[in-house]
């Protein structure tokens, strides 16, 4: 079971997921951090709630939170996929800003900030969108299977795509603090060449590990990437 005195490891959502995905990790035996989920609008407990469509509302959101939270002990950051990672990378600016700055930022499965991708989502139909983000996440919900599920997850997830999209990072923005990068070796939607350009946007510690498997490996296994956290964080408060 994760440790409720661990250093507390506040986790991103990507497109379309809520906080549960990440509460499944407490499951694993680790001492050494204690995972925070994330809550956005429009998922789970929050379903009722009309989602954000401008990135920087959803961080301001996830930043007043994070700022809810015990901060006086060292705390990380973890975003996975764009949405995550984009959140968690300006969440950490704002926290750095606000002389609340994380230990380390763990980023995931992303193109950096300076990558831009506009892939036309909004004007796609139900099924031709749903078809768009299996085949781009090469990774299928078993909610997608489900008309009633489908109908419930479709509008956030529409919405985070709408926020991809539109997001413009402000210039010469960058981060001073401990950053790694974790890129899966079989992904077919991030090159380790939009990886390597996070560092344009870090400064300081840089780090990129590269973990088996594809754009979603952490759904399948998440053992190897919370292994690789647990110990830099360990490292961190010996």
């Amino acid at each position: 079971m994760t440790n409720p005195d661990g250093i507390q490891l506040f986790c991103f959502p990507f497109a379309g997921a809520g906080p549960s995905f990440f509460r499944t990790w407490k499951s694993f035996k680790n001492d050494s951090i204690n995972i925070k989920a994330i809550d956005l609008p429009g998922r789970e407990r929050l379903i009722a709630e009309e989602p954000f469509t401008d990135l920087s509302d959803a961080v301001e959101y996830a930043f007043r939170q994070i700022l809810d939270q015990d901060l006086t002990k060292p705390f990380a950051l973890f975003g996975h996929c764009f949405l995550g990672s984009i959140m968690a990378w300006e969440t950490a600016r704002r926290l750095i800003n606000a002389k609340k700055s994380p230990s380390h930022l763990f980023i995931s499965a992303s193109r950096a900030p300076s990558v831009r991708k506009y892939y036309g989502a909004k004007e796609l139909t139900n099924e031709d969108f749903v078809h768009f983000v299996k085949n781009i996440t090469g990774y299928t919900h078993p909610a997608y299977d489900i008309p009633e599920m489908l109908d419930l997850i479709l509008p956030a997830l529409r919405a985070d795509f709408e926020m991809d999209e539109s997001y413009s990072p402000e210039a010469n923005s960058s981060v001073n603090l401990p950053v790694t990068i974790f890129h899966a070796s079989n992904d077919k939607s991030v090159s380790l060449r939009d990886i390597e350009k996070w560092q344009e946007s870090c400064v300081g510690d840089f780090k990129i590990i590269t973990l088996a498997g594809g754009h979603m490996y952490l759904a399948d296994d998440p053992a190897p990437l919370l292994n690789n956290i647990s110990s830099m964080l360990t490292s961190k408060k010996g």
